[in-house]
């Protein structure tokens, strides 16, 4: 039996919708059409930043329910009418215990499989990966977050096991906005200040960079601007208070306006993250700025493939104050090498960590899925 193609669905499966994938769907909804649904769930295990359930294209499913030991249910995700020949995108993470149901529901139905998620990402284990490409090895490709998992994937996976078509997005964020507001980079003409931009929680061990900061000496210590908030907020102002930094901290809030975002970045030499990076990284490196990031790749989030140390920034070792205080000390001095990172940064955000780029390869993989 035939296929028309071109009648042909494709189905996106999310836990959630935050606002820095909307210019990808759009971009995709922008391509197929009718043919393009997202479903994602109206959770309030998950904080939305902006109101979407009004898009021509996107469905909201109940609320994600939790089940104990760590484990979640999203509902209403067998609702969709997909048949043979449409592909069903799912969110790959084994906590959703849906997941190997709607698996095992579609290979019935004959639609496609695609599985989207992580590698690996801070937090994971090899057991958890284990399990992991046990799931996975039964889909028909496999989207990784970045071109290095999808070649760590071919690496690490046994040759015993069936491996699926593979893909890859270069996970990022839609830069438009930013490349109207961003300022040309040179170094000299830049205050000497640091620019952290994430959620002020655990893991992003912002406490080091504070730490760091009070290392240096008084009169050349650099400022820190802090864009974001999260629960340890106060602890964090008051730490820089007791280390005696208080004056060069600026702790702006959680900011979503790009143009007073600009602002701060354009004034900034570099961007500092001393926890587990991710899609931070590719705002820093969207405006310029030379990265400042722990050694540790396997302890970072997968955008960590966007950093390479002495072509994008410099690393320190993890955990570590003093390593830390001396690469911002030895990367704020050295005016050349800022400028030649912050060239590298901004080809990579503009050129390959964007939501055009990724719209670009999501339809690319639609398109190899197809019969030939």
């Amino acid at each position: 039996m035939s296929i028309n193609y071109l009648i042909m669905k494709i189905i996106i499966f999310q836990p959630a919708f935050p606002k820095y994938r909307e210019d990808f769907f759009v971009r995709i909804f922008n391509y197929y059409d009718i043919r393009f649904k997202l479903y994602f769930s109206d959770s309030s295990l998950f904080k939305f930043e902006h109101d979407v359930s009004y898009s021509s294209w996107s469905v909201v499913l109940p609320r994600v329910v939790r089940i104990p030991f760590g484990f979640f249910w999203q509902k209403g995700c067998f609702s969709t009418s997909l048949s043979k020949g449409d592909i069903a995108v799912i969110s790959g993470n084994p906590r959703y215990l849906n997941l190997a149901f709607q698996m095992f529901y579609y290979k019935v139905k004959g639609v496609k499989i695609v599985w989207w998620g992580h590698l690996w990402s801070s937090s994971s284990s090899n057991l958890r990966l284990l399990f992991r490409s046990l799931l996975m090895v039964q889909c028909d490709a496999l989207l990784f977050y970045t071109d290095k998992e999808m070649s760590d994937y071919s690496s690490r996976v046994s040759s015993y096991l069936r491996k699926p078509l593979l893909f890859a997005l270069n996970n990022g964020i839609n830069v438009t906005s930013i490349v109207t507001y961003r300022s040309p980079y040179f170094s000299s003409a830049r205050e000497k200040s640091l620019l952290f931009i994430g959620r002020l929680t655990v893991k992003a061990h912002l406490e080091l960079a504070l730490h760091a900061i009070s290392q240096l000496d008084t009169f050349t210590r650099p400022s820190l601007h802090v864009i974001g908030d999260g629960i340890q907020k106060e602890y964090l102002v008051n730490l820089s208070l007791s280390l005696g930094i208080s004056n060069v901290v600026t702790w702006h809030g959680s900011l979503s306006d790009e143009s007073l975002i600009a602002n701060i970045a354009n004034r900034c030499m570099a961007f500092v993250y001393p926890g587990e990076v991710g899609l931070s990284l590719i705002h820093g490196m969207a405006y310029g700025l030379p990265a400042i990031v722990h050694s540790n790749r396997w302890k970072h989030m997968p955008e960590i493939a966007a950093f390479t140390a002495g072509e994008t920034g410099v690393d320190f070792e993890p955990g570590n104050a003093i390593s830390l205080a001396n690469e911002i000390d030895f990367l704020l001095r050295s005016p050349e090498l800022l400028n030649n990172y912050s060239a590298r940064a901004t080809e990579l955000a503009d050129n390959v960590y964007n939501t055009d780029r990724m719209a670009q390869r999501f339809i690319s993989m639609i398109e190899d899925l197809k019969p030939q």
